[in-house]
């Protein structure tokens, strides 16, 4: 399946942007009621990504109402469903943290990650609990960082 990447592109980061726009408010209270508060250089940023969104799909429009080319990238299902099944695995890993913690979820997420992989060597499993060890220790005893 081929798609026009600035278009396509253009379409999705205009669309994040919007979302972003009306968090703000939800996300970042104000604290003064000043013309300049917490508020005005996130909106200031998403604000650019509009515009740049905008331009972005109105460039390839306009190329496609002159029949010239535009840039396509060829889409293989194949290569896709990999990154999908790891940003689910990678999301299991964001809900597991709110439930059982750093150490805990960490070495499920990395042991998930290496037998989606086909990792047979059984080094790799054990170097992986123990670098989640000595982090969790590094960071809860020696930095006093409270991990969930």
């Amino acid at each position: 399946m081929k798609l026009k990447t600035d278009l396509l592109g253009g379409s999705l980061f205009l669309f994040v942007s919007i979302i972003v726009w009306f968090l703000i408010p939800s996300q970042i209270i104000l604290t003064q009621s000043t013309s300049i508060n917490s508020q005005t250089f996130p909106r200031l940023i998403v604000g650019i990504a509009i515009v740049s969104s905008i331009l972005l799909i109105l460039k390839d429009v306009i190329k496609i109402i002159k029949k010239e080319p535009v840039e396509e990238v060829e889409i293989i299902l194949n290569n896709e469903i990999k990154v999908i099944i790891m940003l689910i695995i990678l999301t299991l890993y964001i809900f597991l943290f709110e439930y059982i913690g750093f150490l805990f979820s960490s070495i499920i997420y990395s042991f998930l990650t290496l037998m989606y992989y086909k990792s047979k060597n059984i080094k790799y499993y054990i170097y992986i609990a123990l670098v989640c060890f000595v982090v969790n220790y590094i960071f809860k005893n020696l930095l006093l960082v409270q991990l969930p």
